[in-house]
């Protein structure tokens, strides 16, 4: 009897699962979600780039450096109120000591985690002869790739000064280390391949930790002091651009 029942719940699940609408898109939708991320970009740039751009060398100055951030000229921006929004919303985040470990090394796991899931899948696909999981590696790989690729241009391209450099009297960064500050690259990186694994496994199991860390390491840029909010903003647009033709482009190399 215990094994009836047994086999009538096993039947019971699978004509549920089967039910279930499956997880896939039409090429139109993922072309209008593409198109919409890419749109989220431009709040971005807007609101984050007119009031900080100008040179480094005149925010690291003495001269600068000693003035009082909240009066800074509305040349610059600092009065402006998408300025002030980003900046104070920062500040509240921000502590004056930022010492936690947790957040360290939440921001720290943006470099390891997708390493080793890269290696995962590849060593996995490698030990049982699993094409399927040789594949997830490669659009992994390529994701994080794009996505890298896509922030450094537009670091490169906007050139925006770090929050600690252009209010250094509001801003405590757990360290100093310069280099643009739009998009967040942790971020874009936690996105990646979130965005990565998401379209890959399509389990709710997978997705939703896996897109919790990411929020985290987001946060955790802010909260060290390294990046702007919409800075983080950017950086979640990209990864999840850059996930969407990672997927798109694995597809064309294998020949989907």
């Amino acid at each position: 009897m215990q094994t009836v029942a047994a086999n009538d719940i096993s039947k019971s699940v699978w004509v549920i699962e089967e039910q279930l609408p499956s997880v896939h898109f039409s090429l139109k939708t993922r072309r209008a979600l593409l198109h919409l991320l890419v749109v989220l970009i431009l709040p971005c740039l807007v609101w984050g780039q007119k009031g900080y751009k100008y040179p480094y060398k005149y925010a690291n100055s003495y001269q600068y450096q000693h003035q009082d951030s909240l009066s800074l000229p509305s040349s610059l921006g600092a009065n402006d109120n998408h300025c002030r929004f980003d900046i104070n919303l920062l500040d509240k985040i921000n502590p004056d000591t930022p010492a936690s470990q947790y957040q360290k090394q939440i921001s720290n796991s943006a470099y390891w985690l997708p390493a080793a899931v890269v290696v995962g899948e590849l060593g996995y696909g490698l030990i049982n002869n699993d094409a399927l999981n040789k594949r997830y590696a490669v659009e992994t790989t390529v994701t994080v790739g794009i996505g890298q690729a896509i922030s450094i241009g537009l670091k490169q391209l906007f050139n925006r000064p770090r929050p600690f450099m252009t209010f250094p009297d509001r801003i405590h960064p757990i360290n100093y280390g310069t280099g643009p500050s739009f998009p967040s690259g942790h971020t874009t990186l936690a996105f990646s391949t979130a965005t990565s694994l998401a379209l890959t496994r399509k389990q709710w199991t997978v997705t939703v930790p896996i897109t919790l860390w990411a929020g985290s390491v987001g946060y955790s840029r802010m909260y060290l002091g390294r990046h702007y909010p919409t800075d983080v903003l950017g950086g979640i647009a990209t990864g999840i651009v850059s996930g969407i033709l990672g997927h798109w482009l694995t597809g064309r190399i294998y020949g989907d």
